[in-house]
């Protein structure tokens, strides 16, 4: 019955799929990952009435049909307008968090069976985890693909600001701001009626829950790896100086 039912819904997807790219300007919920987008994903493909597409990369990889489909549009020359929604976090709780949520893939191990101290889970944090991936992502996901540079003026204060080329429209956002207020952004920058998110993939509530806490509340990190973060384009356009001595304060080496 699931092949029938999983057959079924894939063929639905496929045959709506030029119907909704005629009744809006299809919606990429485009970001690097691990900044809490499925929360806006899921409740905006029931209030959209175009294409919603969830993507970390913009390929012929992505992992499902409709993102696939929408890159072949794309480079065809079928669709070359989009809406992006892109949220963005500080990147090292960004990467702590992919790290947690990845588990078995850098630590080798299945989270409830591994028997990893601190130290050896911040040794396989450390090394394991591409800690650049963050920092570029909108130069090879953005940048890259439709020509647009977010990097070219201040980000504003308020936490979220607009892009705009011939080719996108970008609303990014902290993914920490007051969820009524990224709900209006949402819903004013789409021109539908109203938006709530819904909560899911939440990291404190899953089974790592409470060594990712223990984590995220004693671990240290090396001095050259804060300073690269410190240094980076990203944190240091995205976030103000006094934010991010903030946060690297809570994973500096003391008397180091």
């Amino acid at each position: 019955m699931d092949v029938i039912k999983n057959f079924l819904k894939d063929l639905f997807i496929k045959l709506t799929f030029p119907i909704k790219l005629r009744k809006a300007v299809p919606v990429l919920i485009y970001q690097m990952g691990k900044v809490s987008s499925s929360s806006i994903y899921h409740p905006l493909k029931k209030s959209y009435p175009g294409l919603v597409i969830h993507i970390h990369q913009f390929n012929e990889h992505c992992y499902f049909w409709e993102a696939r489909e929408i890159y072949s549009y794309f480079k065809s020359g079928k669709q070359t307008t989009f809406k992006i929604i892109s949220l963005i976090r500080e990147p090292i709780g960004r990467n702590v968090s992919e790290f947690f949520h990845r588990f078995k893939m850098y630590a080798g191990v299945e989270f409830k069976e591994n028997n990893l101290t601190l130290t050896q889970i911040r040794e396989k944090f450390l090394s394991q985890i591409d800690h650049d991936y963050p920092l570029d992502w909108f130069d090879l996901n953005i940048k890259d693909h439709f020509g647009l540079d977010v990097y070219e003026k201040p980000f504003s204060k308020v936490g979220y600001d607009y892009y705009k080329n011939n080719q996108i429209e970008m609303l990014v956002m902290k993914h920490d701001l007051d969820d009524d207020l990224k709900n209006n952004l949402i819903a004013k920058f789409l021109n539908i009626e109203q938006f709530k998110q819904e909560k899911r993939n939440v990291g404190e509530s899953k089974e790592y829950r409470i060594t990712y806490s223990e984590f995220r509340n004693t671990v240290k990190l090396p001095n050259d790896y804060l300073d690269k973060m410190r240094y980076s384009k990203y944190f240091k356009h995205f976030y103000s100086t006094e934010y991010i001595e903030n946060v690297l304060s809570k994973w500096k080496q003391e008397n180091v």
